[in-house]
């Protein structure tokens, strides 16, 4: 299934976040790499297969949210083999790095779905709103680990499976 982006840009922002969160978490990996962990999620073989496709004059593929729960677990299973191929993680954390890959809209427009009404901010306190709103953020990002929790799973497949990169 392949997905065609309006634009480079939210694949090369992708690929980034991918290569700092690996980083991050003490997985060094190439932007080469990272760049091909994109390209296969969007079912493509290669960047530049991805960038040229682009360029062809292709109408964009609707986002996760715009797509029923079977759509977007079948883009999420595309995206966890595209991790599992270029890095040989063990599956629980390609899922998670998996995530960053997701197939989401317009981050602007999205932003603004994703603040607390006024009425509940007076409720909550300032807290509890900071922490829901990055916890928004996170999620609506295709964070629902950060690099560092990243990391830990890492450590934790090394030592308790034996697992070991390629």
């Amino acid at each position: 299934m392949r997905f065609h982006p309006a634009s480079i840009d939210g694949p090369s922002f992708k690929a980034g976040e991918i290569h700092r969160h690996l980083e991050t978490a003490g997985f060094p990996i190439s932007e080469d790499d990272c760049r091909r962990i994109i390209a296969l999620a969007f079912g493509f073989s290669s960047w530049h297969e991805l960038k040229t496709d682009i360029g062809a004059g292709h109408e964009r593929t609707p986002y996760d949210e715009e797509l029923d729960f079977g759509e977007v677990a079948a883009r999420h299973h595309q995206c966890v083999g595209a991790v599992m191929a270029v890095t040989g993680l063990p599956l629980a954390v390609a899922h998670d790095l998996a995530e960053v890959t997701r197939f989401m809209g317009d981050p602007a427009a999205a932003r603004a779905r994703r603040t607390v009404p006024p009425k509940l901010r007076k409720s909550l306190g300032s807290d509890m709103v900071r922490h829901i709103e990055t916890d928004f953020e996170r999620r609506a990002r295709g964070f629902w680990r950060t690099p560092e929790e990243l990391g830990i799973n890492l450590r934790w497949a090394r030592e308790r499976n034996g697992w070991a990169p390629y």
